[in-house]
């Protein structure tokens, strides 16, 4: 059971031993209905992260609640996108062995019902287009990259992830971050020559066999990199440097 923050070494968070925060209830449009894909991704996760990485003292630890991510922009006021959980930190304490969580999560999670985006579809139809999810998985992938950039000593490139579940359809969505965009959020004016790309896998259909095997795959094969050292994310980044 987790007791307290699992704040990495040598970063903000750790330096202000922040006491534990109540979770922020989802922002989501979606109501009631997106429940069921929630329950299926905090099992899916489960499953990736029972054994732990002995080589190192963190662990990967799945929650479904959801999470407000800071997004300044260079003013006093900030955005906040919110996420529905996430895959975060954990480690046992120094002294007394109990555990210790993370507050910034590695990856998060999007629940949502079949017509998201308020887009009807067919069970098994392929899901079209949103520019309102889009516009979402952005804000979350931009202020998961903000919180962790806040934790380490210097602005440098940052990746977020998003694994999303709309229905039965599991997708991961990728942003690379340069130093320089992230400073320019954080700024009063935007460069008109900074770009974002963002990265969509195809979705994989939960109800087939082949479905199942390729979100699978897709999930051990980002889970494997998050712990691969080779990850720019700022609290991955600052536990193997």
């Amino acid at each position: 059971m987790a007791t307290r923050p699992a704040n990495v070494p040598g970063t903000l968070g750790h330096a202000r031993n922040p006491s534990t925060g109540s979770d922020l209830s989802t922002s989501s449009n979606e109501d009631k209905q997106e429940e069921p894909s929630r329950q299926i991704l905090s099992a899916l996760l489960d499953s990736l992260t029972g054994c732990g990485y002995p080589s190192i003292q963190y662990r990967g630890q799945g929650d479904v609640a959801s999470r407000a991510l800071s997004i300044p922009l260079g003013t006093e006021s900030k955005c906040l996108a919110y996420n529905d959980g996430g895959l975060y930190l954990t480690r046992q304490g120094e002294y007394t062995g109990s555990d210790r969580y993370g507050t910034i999560p590695l990856l998060s999670l999007e629940a949502k019902r079949r017509h998201a985006g308020n887009i009807r579809r067919s069970a098994g139809e392929e899901e079209r287009y949103s520019a309102e999810i889009l516009a979402q998985e952005v804000a979350q992938l931009l202020g998961q990259a903000m919180e962790h950039v806040t934790q380490i000593d210097c602005c440098r490139d940052q990746e977020a992830f998003i694994l999303s579940l709309h229905g039965t359809h599991l997708k991961l969505t990728a942003a690379h971050f340069t130093a320089d965009y992230l400073r320019h959020v954080n700024s009063p004016l935007m460069s008109e020559t900074e770009t974002l790309w963002v990265r969509r896998s195809k979705p994989h259909d939960l109800k087939t066999q082949q479905g199942r095997a390729g979100a699978l795959q897709l999930c051990i094969g980002v889970y494997e990199y998050l712990w691969s050292g080779r990850a720019e994310i700022g609290l991955l980044q600052k536990i193997f440097e």
